[in-house]
């Protein structure tokens, strides 16, 4: 079994259309939901759907695919036991507490990209156009990786957050008597906020537009500045933007390294 790393135009629009294959169905589809409370009664109700992921991820991938070897199959079982294990994976680390969900997160998705690109069919007529766009194929691919990388940054980057929150102990709680639960309102409230945030200074950083970034975070806390007088609000806040803005200043450069290389 020979292990390469796709080089040329067709090799490259193939390994994009899996990665982005790959997004759509491990982020779009359903039971994508993090998991903020620790209840089983909450995680049964979303596990059943974590399993409609594999045949709907195996039908997208057969149809891209059109040369079905040895590399091919082993890429088909890795591809659908991680799109099998990725929730299964969260639904254990926030049902044991432990704080290992960002770097569980980005893992999986590191052998996705790694697994893809070297076990690859063979370039040429190895994979098959869903639809057919007049473009040549470096062209396409700067797309499809366009659009599976901003897939990533706003819904991966939701759970990778989350991850980094728990590690830190940040996430926000409501105190109610002497007992605290997590804050689900600012929760969802600052996921909302944080996938745009995202993609906007994933786009900013992309065009070189750096200017508009301090006028982004400074209009974000300028806001909420007078809830910064709570201790652990501000923590929540400042520890969930800079690692948003960290996610986004990465996914900004690969966008424009992709484009730079590729358009």
């Amino acid at each position: 079994m020979r292990v390469s790393w796709p080089t040329d135009a067709q090799s490259l629009l193939l390994w994009s259309q899996l990665l982005l294959a790959w997004v759509f169905v491990a982020y779009f589809a359903a039971g994508d939901s993090p998991i903020v409370e620790k209840s089983e009664q909450q995680i049964a109700k979303t596990s059943i759907w974590y399993w409609v992921r594999a045949p709907f991820l195996l039908l997208l991938l057969l149809l891209i695919i059109q040369e079905y070897g040895l590399r091919t199959w082993v890429l088909l079982i890795i591809l659908l036991t991680l799109v099998v294990a990725l929730p299964h994976g969260r639904a254990y680390l926030a049902r044991s507490g432990h704080p290992w969900g960002a770097e569980f997160e980005i893992l999986i998705n590191l052998i996705v990209v790694l697994s893809t690109a070297t076990l690859l069919p063979t370039a040429g007529e190895a994979g098959r156009a869903l639809i057919r766009i007049p473009l040549p194929p470096g062209r396409l691919a700067a797309i499809f990786l366009a659009l599976a990388s901003l897939g990533f940054l706003g819904r991966g980057g939701n759970h990778v957050v989350r991850g980094i929150l728990t590690r830190t102990d940040s996430i926000p709680l409501l105190t109610s008597g002497k007992t605290k639960t997590i804050d689900i309102d600012e929760y969802n409230r600052g996921r909302v906020i944080g996938t745009i945030e995202r993609l906007i200074m994933a786009a900013i950083v992309a065009t070189g537009a750096y200017s508009a970034l301090a006028f982004l975070i400074g209009a974000k806390g300028l806001i909420r500045s007078k809830e910064f007088e709570n201790r652990d609000f501000a923590e929540y806040f400042l520890i969930g933007t800079l690692s948003s803005a960290a996610l986004a200043f990465l996914f900004g450069f690969i966008l424009r390294g992709i484009f730079t290389l590729l358009w």
